[in-house]
């Protein structure tokens, strides 16, 4: 390799990092007339870098991306948002306003139809677990269950939930959402099809005094139907990581999944899950 080679090769790799240098946007998320849009979930496409937005929609997120990079914003009830990082502002001070357009979407049935009925359940089963684990709750982490229906049948969720170990100062309490998605035509591999899937999200709050045994369940006010092939997904809403959170986990099942609020895709969940998620087929 000659010098003349060694200086190109540092003078394209200098372009590399200053088109992705490091970088801090933030905004707040609204609708039209100025109401905030909490926990929206905002994308720096093809950075793996992302944040849930908190209750009052402020969003910050902090790394390596480029001033013509992409940034998605999705929110159930809304059109899509794709803005450029430069029309953020890139400072440590500014904090754009983004505003969303509303988009009417079906609203899911919830009423389950006579017939026989079955109780189908995904994820952990009972209270005895092969390890725990220290989760850091952070917001944007989710764990997705596969379900699908029998053939002519329907699948409705019905619960979701957590096994926990009672521990001196454990987490009190933490806000929860579940993301319903339609499988079909979805696939695994890195995409932004995830906003286009979603159909249905349902928000619950977590409280330790309604741990029973070890076991946290929440009940839908009214069971949901959910698509022949669906996702469900359990999601973290916030960062709470001075606070002790224990969860008894035993090994995955073939029907788990984990995604991170700044990825495009799923995977097969590396370690143990606590989550459980109760559906009834009818």
């Amino acid at each position: 390799m000659t010098i003349r080679h060694v200086i190109v090769g540092l003078a394209a790799f200098a372009a590399l990092a200053a088109a992705a240098a490091q970088t801090r946007i933030a905004g707040r998320v609204v609708e039209k007339g100025g109401e905030c849009l909490p926990y929206a979930t905002v994308k720096v496409k093809n950075r793996y870098l992302g944040a849930v937005a908190d209750s009052v929609g402020l969003f910050e997120i902090q790394g390596a991306m480029a001033a013509s990079d992409t940034v998605v914003v999705s929110y159930m009830g809304f059109r899509t948002r794709k803005l450029l990082v430069a029309e953020l502002g890139v400072s440590d001070s500014t904090v754009s306003l983004v505003e969303m357009e509303s988009a009417p979407v079906p609203l899911p049935e919830v009423a389950v139809r006579p017939g026989k009925r079955k109780t189908v359940k995904y994820g952990k089963k009972h209270g005895t677990g092969m390890l725990s684990a220290d989760y850091t709750a952070e917001a944007g982490l989710c764990t997705g269950f596969e379900t699908k229906a029998g053939k002519g049948r329907t699948m409705w969720l019905d619960a979701v939930g957590f096994y926990i170990k009672e521990i001196p100062g454990m987490l009190s309490s933490m806000k929860f959402r579940i993301n319903i998605y339609d499988m079909a035509g979805v696939t695994r591999e890195p995409t932004d099809e995830f906003a286009d899937a979603l159909v249905g999200q349902i928000y619950f709050d977590y409280d330790k005094a309604d741990v029973v045994d070890g076991r946290y369940t929440w009940y839908l006010p009214e069971m949901m139907r959910l698509p022949e092939h669906a996702m469900v997904e359990i999601e973290f809403l916030e960062n709470r990581k001075n606070e002790a959170i224990v969860f008894k986990c035993n090994l995955l099942g073939k029907n788990s999944w984990i995604r991170e609020h700044d990825e495009y895709f799923w995977c097969t969940c590396p370690i143990a899950t606590p989550f459980f998620v109760s559906c009834i087929e009818n």
